[in-house]
């Protein structure tokens, strides 16, 4: 009889080690399979920046590149920011299109328009209880721009766009929130 209890201990033992091995192997297998995610999303993100780089360094003499970013209006574009042999800081919008058709570049000199910490002080000042998340260079229809992303006051995702040119706003997009919360 205690010999059948001890069997029975054992075996139940047993199965609560395969039941918690088993969970521990779809934790981990769930854990490399998010990072694995992530990874990829990011990779994919940052897909033509090299070639994009040298675009802007070949068609636009850019020397020295600061930063290469993405920007989605109606129309996919690399952002170039960087600098040229003499110095002039340039802004080169590339677009990128799915059919890989070669389109012509944007160039912008950055003396000739308002500087994002003129823009980003101007936004700053009309909106007191707004929280700021992203300003990154654009076109919207062939007009460079300034995009400001933010959480206005009453919780809407707001995107505000400034001209390059002068400062003005050019658009604004505010969703609702969510009402599932």
């Amino acid at each position: 009889m205690m010999k059948n209890y001890y069997q029975f201990e054992k075996q139940k033992s047993n199965r609560l080690i395969w039941l918690l091995s088993i969970v521990a192997l779809v934790l981990i297998s769930c854990l490399v399979f998010s990072i694995w995610l992530y990874h990829s999303i990011l990779v994919s993100k940052e897909t033509g920046f090299l070639e994009s780089e040298q675009i802007a360094k070949k068609e636009a003499n850019i020397e020295t590149v600061e930063s290469i970013e993405r920007f989605h209006g109606n129309q996919l574009y690399h952002v170039v920011s960087g600098s040229t042999k003499d110095h002039q800081k340039l802004i080169v919008f590339i677009p990128k299109s799915k059919d890989g058709k070669k389109q012509a570049l944007t160039v912008v000199h950055q003396s000739d328009v308002k500087s994002k910490d003129v823009i980003l002080k101007k936004w700053m000042s009309s909106c007191n209880e707004c929280r700021f998340v992203d300003i990154k260079p654009g076109i919207v229809n062939k007009e460079s721009i300034w995009e400001i992303t933010y959480y206005d006051h009453s919780g809407r995702y707001v995107f505000e766009y400034f001209t390059m040119e002068d400062g003005t706003l050019y658009e604004q997009l505010r969703l609702r929130p969510s009402l599932h919360k």
